[in-house]
């Protein structure tokens, strides 16, 4: 009798623990879907803010040609305010630059952890980098006319 209270203390316990390694295993790959999906987008939304910079920055040079000494210094102050908030995302970035979705896959959780801070502090560089940027449009779009 005892015998079969072990084995079945032993099969429920087998089972139990397959079933917390089948829940684990589905938790972990959630969250590496998760990671790689925010880290995506935190990594389309620096480049794009860095390509809207790069436009907006010939465009610039263009439109300085033109201009009287007010305007000009104008869009000189607009443009150096952008160009330092285009280095600390750079300098935030710079950190996770490297790595790719499939890194990120691949890292534990603290690794993750630790790209996670380096994209969360990026991400807040590059909301008032989106601002400069909104801001340069706006005075390029009012002196194009």
């Amino acid at each position: 009798m005892i015998e079969l209270l072990v084995l079945a203390g032993g099969i429920v316990a087998a089972g139990m623990s397959g079933m917390w390694v089948t829940t684990r295993r589905r938790t972990n790959k959630g969250n590496t879907a998760v990671a790689i999906d925010r880290f995506e987008n935190a990594a389309r939304r620096v480049s794009s803010a860095q390509a809207q910079w790069f436009d907006l920055q010939n465009e610039a040079v263009i439109i300085k040609g033109g201009l009287d000494d007010q305007d000009a210094a104008r869009l000189a102050r607009v443009e150096s305010e952008t160009h330092e908030c285009s280095r600390e995302l750079y300098e935030a970035w710079l950190p996770v630059s490297d790595v790719d979705a499939g890194a990120v896959a691949s890292y534990d959780d603290d690794s993750r952890k630790t790209v996670s801070e380096y994209k969360l502090e990026a991400l807040a560089v590059v909301e008032r980098f989106e601002r400069k940027l909104n801001e340069l449009e706006t005075v390029l779009d009012e002196l194009r006319k």
